[in-house]
């Protein structure tokens, strides 16, 4: 068995980034099946794109203030957080679910995806602390696995879900997202089981890091312009912006072909 695997710790923290990619996705296959079910043709392309870029865009709008948040706040501490805000919006899912709230639930993977670009640096961040230098390479290695094979089961297994949920005298979205319930409240008992692994994860002396944490992140003009500045340099590089767009093609379009 690798090193890597035999670590302590290395449970609990794969545990929490597979389940923080299972939630996310669970939700947003959620609805892009129910986008198949109810329309066609350019309909159907624009509304899974837009819920394909509501993942994405977070990521290049949070990248810079997710890094200033992992640099002046304890990754552990930043880790917990995020999973007790993955707790708080699948019980909002729920009930948007319960209700039959589908176009606001649509909204929610916008929310997802802010929690996720923020998830994501303090995970990489936290490897540093968890792992000896020897072990990295290899624990980088088992993390983003880990997140691949959470992004293909989850496409899989939520579609299945899906499938055997669905009627099909079903006529709205509002109909379909209220027979999903059940899907809601898987999405809730695995933001339980991220908020139990994170809180198992241990605590290391952060005194290396800047002695920041009860500062405000970003402050007056020049905060908002340190968070923007990276942004207008993606969208203004041709490089960076193919490969963004290449990037959101490739993981929508092979959601969608799974789904």
């Amino acid at each position: 068995m690798s090193k890597v695997l035999k670590h302590r710790h290395s449970l609990a923290f794969l545990a929490l980034v597979f389940i923080n990619a299972c939630v996310d996705l669970g939700h947003k296959i959620t609805l892009q099946n129910t986008v198949f079910k109810l329309y066609e043709g350019d309909e159907r392309i624009i509304l899974t794109a837009a819920l394909n870029a509501l993942i994405i865009v977070p990521y290049i709008v949070f990248f810079s203030l997710a890094g200033q948040a992992t640099d002046r706040v304890p990754r552990r501490k930043l880790l917990v957080i995020a999973s007790w805000v993955v707790f708080v919006f699948a019980l909002i899912i729920l009930a948007l679910y319960a209700l039959g709230f589908f176009w606001a639930a649509y909204g929610m993977t916008l929310l997802l995806g802010a929690q996720s670009a923020f998830f994501g640096p303090a995970k990489l961040a936290y490897l540093r602390e968890l792992y000896p230098q020897n072990l990295l390479a290899s624990a980088n290695g088992y993390a983003q696995a880990t997140v691949i094979v959470a992004i293909l089961l989850a496409s899989l297994g939520f579609s299945v879900i899906f499938e055997r949920l669905f009627l099909d005298s079903l006529l709205g979205s509002g109909d379909i997202v209220q027979r999903m319930l059940p899907i809601g409240l898987g999405l809730v008992a695995l933001a339980v089981v991220q908020v139990i692994m994170a809180s198992r994860l241990p605590t290391f002396d952060e005194s290396g890091q800047r002695e920041q944490v009860e500062r405000s992140l970003v402050s007056g003009g020049q905060g908002l312009r340190s968070i923007m500045d990276p942004v207008f340099s993606v969208l203004s590089d041709p490089l960076l912006r193919a490969a963004v767009i290449g990037l959101t093609m490739f993981w929508s379009t092979g959601q969608a072909l799974l789904a």
